[in-house]
């Protein structure tokens, strides 16, 4: 069987090690890929280079972005040199790594149907609100169109997946979240001294950062936390650090390229994420979770998002916005002998669900799903 992947991610050489798994499971992958990405933390583009990667055929395509559009949204791939590649290759399927919003899943799900080419396609949403009338008329446009003609959905998380069906209900839709990245074949031991929580992602009012402040100001064990991130909410973070008498005991790490956090991770204890939802915002991918995780790090998250089916029976779940049980559930990592045990359950979790292997057998099995549906 053969299948051709659109995606944005794969132009980095780092994320397409499910692709290559699929190889393995006997799946002949072509990846659609721009033709430049960068590399987070440089300014400047890559080039990417045609070839075959693992076994993935690799094959640039031209991308351009329209200036003060939405990422993904204002991305023009160049229709031309995707059906002819289509023509060309004829895969029994087409998957595509866009919100339906966009309009390369508006153009590709179109040409997949025009031409003769009738090629069933599978698009990948983790669009987790409920469609908004504030969208443009291009984007709702785009997303009726493009939903109107999969022949099957995979969505990164079962609220995603609610979503969908929802509205339609006759589309065959499965959840498969994302894979983690570089699993460690091993974890070194972690110092027994001062009791290390780190905080990961955008710092942005919604992950929740400031709770897990105020939730620390009452532990009565030694602490200390590390912000691995930047963003708006910096300043008036660290200001609230000071006010609370605890500026002494955070970290500023600021954005670090992953290949610094994997230095990080074997330094922490436990990693929090009291994440709170908005009306336009929700805990959706979870990436740097994932990587704590794999590396035997302790979790506490609140009860939104996809955070809860992310870590199941393997972390701590408190409820969303509650800083009284955020200090009871870091109170109760602080004891080594727990926080151990949670850890190796969230690294073996990470293993069996979220690795690369595991993601790309529950992906074939999908695609085998909708074509026979098709």
């Amino acid at each position: 069987m053969q299948a051709i992947v659109v995606s944005r991610a794969a132009a980095d050489p780092a994320h397409r090690a499910v692709l290559k798994a699929l190889v393995g499971l006997n799946w002949r992958v072509t990846a659609a890929v721009p033709h430049r990405w960068k590399r987070p933390g440089r300014q400047e583009p890559l080039l990417t280079a045609t070839g075959e990667d693992g076994g993935v055929r690799i094959v640039p395509i031209t991308v351009k972005t329209t200036r003060g559009g939405r990422p993904g949204g204002a991305e023009r791939w160049d229709a031309r040199a995707l059906r002819r590649l289509f023509k060309d290759v004829r895969p029994d399927l087409v998957h595509l790594e866009a919100e339906p919003t966009t309009r390369v899943a508006s153009a590709v799900t179109g040409m997949c149907r025009a031409g003769g080419l009738d090629i069933p396609t599978v698009l990948e949403t983790w669009e987790s609100l409920a469609p908004r009338r504030s969208r443009s008329l291009r984007e709702r446009a785009n997303r009726t169109r493009s939903l109107s003609r999969l022949s099957g959905l995979i969505a990164g998380s079962s609220h995603a997946a609610e979503l969908i069906r929802a509205e339609y209900p006759r589309l065959p839709t499965i959840v498969i979240p994302d894979a983690a990245r570089d699993i460690p074949s091993s974890i070194p031991a972690r110092p027994e001294e001062r009791f290390t929580i780190a905080c990961a992602g955008r710092l942005i009012p919604e992950r929740g950062v400031d709770l897990l402040f105020h939730a620390c100001v009452t532990l009565p064990c030694s602490w200390s936390i590390r912000v691995i991130g930047t963003g708006p909410e910096q300043e008036s973070l660290e200001h609230l650090a000071e006010q609370l008498g605890i500026a002494s005991r955070v970290t500023w790490h600021g954005g670090l390229p992953h290949s610094a956090r994997q230095v990080i991770w074997p330094e922490v204890d436990c990693i929090a994420v009291p994440s709170r939802r908005t009306a336009d915002w929700v805990e959706a991918k979870t990436p740097l979770l994932l990587e704590a995780m794999s590396h035997g790090v302790a979790v506490v998250a609140a009860d939104t998002g996809s955070l809860p089916e992310v870590i199941a029976e393997a972390g701590i779940v408190v409820p969303e916005g509650d800083v009284d049980s955020l200090t009871q559930a870091l109170e109760r990592l602080s004891v080594a002998r727990l926080r151990h045990d949670l850890g190796r359950a969230a690294r073996q979790r990470v293993m069996q669900h979220f690795s690369p292997t595991a993601i790309a057998k529950q992906m074939a099995d999908g695609w085998t799903r909708f074509l026979g549906a098709a």
